[in-house]
């Protein structure tokens, strides 16, 4: 079983991305990201450095104030959710052969100690991913 938050996992690979952006930007400091998007300084800071859990809104606002296109946005997000997945279910739900989706829920019911809910929850993550392609 996993001892790290799933949901930390999406959180440290977003703040990875992100970092990379400012740092690859010169006139970017993290300082002023933060105030242009509004956001408190020490948790984006924390997040960015994968010390906490940062959410959503503040990911998304500090991407609006790179700023970021609607489109980068979106990759960033549907590439930290498939992060996430892979922690929690396996490598092998995101291989290079392409599933169905009855093969992805027997891949996942096949995984132990899975409640209904989590079963659940991927069901909704495929028909989310399926309408972000």
């Amino acid at each position: 079983m996993n001892s790290i938050d799933p949901v930390l996992i999406r959180s440290i690979y977003i703040g990875k991305k992100l970092k990379n952006i400012i740092i690859n930007n010169k006139d970017l400091k993290i300082s002023q990201l933060a105030e242009k998007a509004k956001i408190s300084r020490g948790p984006f800071n924390n997040a960015l450095n994968g010390k906490s859990v940062g959410s959503d809104n503040m990911f998304r606002a500090a991407m609006e104030a790179i700023p970021l296109t609607e489109k980068e946005i979106k990759k960033i997000f549907k590439e930290a959710d498939l992060e996430e997945l892979k922690y929690k279910y396996g490598e092998e739900l995101l291989s290079s052969k392409e599933f169905t989706y009855d093969e992805l829920l027997e891949m996942v019911k096949e995984k132990e100690n899975l409640t209904e809910e989590q079963i659940s929850a991927v069901r909704q993550f495929i028909d989310f991913q399926k309408t972000k392609n």
